[in-house]
């Protein structure tokens, strides 16, 4: 979830595919591609080492003093994980509460050791923070996502915010988020357009778009609202799968400091795929798992709502921005805007357009 966040921005980038290792054949696995589409034949590959390059080597060499002064005090790993999520995301108010206290409950009271606003740690720390995305092997990501997966991750649970509720938070403070910060920013400039870019009629045919001017809307939404290094902040939580006997060191460099392609941070997407939910053993989508996801969307963009532009939808569902609850109009009711068609087409075509991408990233690193 991106509210109030201090990320660099950071320009798309064209992901590139993984060389091929000559003279094997490799074993292939399926993949379930978009909705109506036959499944993909992808190729296991290995490859020389990919450095993960200087800036992901600064960043490691600020943040193993500041683990070892937690450690000395007596920090575990998951209090750890909180740490530094709260050098890039603290808790900020929003209505009745602090955002990210409400996203991660389970963390409030995790907090950071005061010798990191000492000395040289002090500096350490000021480092990671104004340098939350940072370029790793050629693609950026950025760190403030990774760790505030990470944390919601450790401390997983159910959010209630207001009127929305969503069943992981782990979700909410990564993909899930940011997707609802895409179908937040749309919906609003549908609000003030008079809905001049309009998803109403928009349907999909075999998982492929019905005109390629949604297309393209769809892409330049996604595009302005999940950078590249969002992308990657958010699947390598999923990816990453945290080793509980390693520090936060060890497992960062365990999984972008990878000796040969195949490995690590090179199978990001197909790692994601694995841990995410929305696929099976066989990376074949799961359409009660997709469904589940768009009604969790749904709940996300509310929060959204409340979050980056303190509307009060999000804890009481009677804002002036939004219209009293008694009105008729289709914008002013909560319930209502969950069940709206506009708001339902918006969601069915990012979540499409979010698994075609990683999808896409999937037969990229199997090329």
């Amino acid at each position: 979830m991106k509210a109030n966040q201090n990320a660099i921005s950071a320009q798309p980038a064209q992901l590139s595919a993984s060389p091929s290792m000559p003279g094997k054949e490799p074993p292939t696995l399926q993949l379930q591609a978009s909705k109506g589409n036959q499944p993909v034949q992808l190729s296991r590959t290995a490859g020389p080492p990919i450095p993960a390059g200087p800036q992901f080597e600064t960043f490691m060499a600020n943040l193993f003093p500041l683990e070892q002064a937690a450690i000395r005090q007596g920090m575990t790993l998951n209090q750890r994980i909180s740490a530094f999520r709260k050098l890039y995301y603290r808790g900020f108010q929003a209505g009745p509460m602090e955002m990210w206290d409400a996203i991660i409950p389970l963390a409030t009271n995790n907090d950071m050791p005061e010798a990191w606003s000492q000395g040289a740690l002090a500096q350490n720390a000021n480092n990671l923070a104004s340098n939350q995305v940072i370029t790793i092997s050629a693609r950026e990501v950025d760190m403030g996502h990774l760790f505030a997966g990470l944390d919601a991750m450790a401390h997983n649970s159910p959010i209630t915010i207001g009127v929305a509720t969503m069943t992981d938070n782990a979700e909410a403070a990564t993909w899930v988020g940011d997707l609802s910060a895409v179908a937040g920013e749309f919906y609003r400039d549908f609000k003030a357009g008079g809905g001049k870019d309009d998803y109403s009629n928009v349907e999909l045919v075999n998982g492929t778009f019905v005109d390629q001017q949604t297309d393209a809307l769809t892409r330049r939404y996604f595009t302005e609202q999940f950078s590249v290094a969002d992308f990657h902040g958010d699947l390598d939580p999923y990816a990453i799968n945290i080793n509980p006997n390693l520090t936060i060191h060890s497992n960062l460099y365990n999984y972008y400091h990878v000796s040969q392609d195949g490995q690590g941070q090179t199978r990001r997407y197909t790692r994601f795929a694995q841990n995410c939910g929305l696929f099976d053993s066989r990376l074949q989508l799961i359409d009660s798992r997709v469904e589940r996801v768009k009604r969790q969307l749904i709940e996300a963009t509310i929060m959204y709502q409340a979050a980056e532009y303190r509307d009060d939808i999000g804890f009481n569902g009677d804002s002036a921005d939004w219209g009293a609850a008694n009105q008729t109009d289709i914008f002013g009711n909560p319930k209502y805007f969950k069940e709206h068609h506009i708001v339902n087409n918006i969601v069915d075509i990012l979540i499409d357009y979010f698994i075609r991408r990683i999808q896409l990233g999937i037969r990229q690193e199997h090329d």
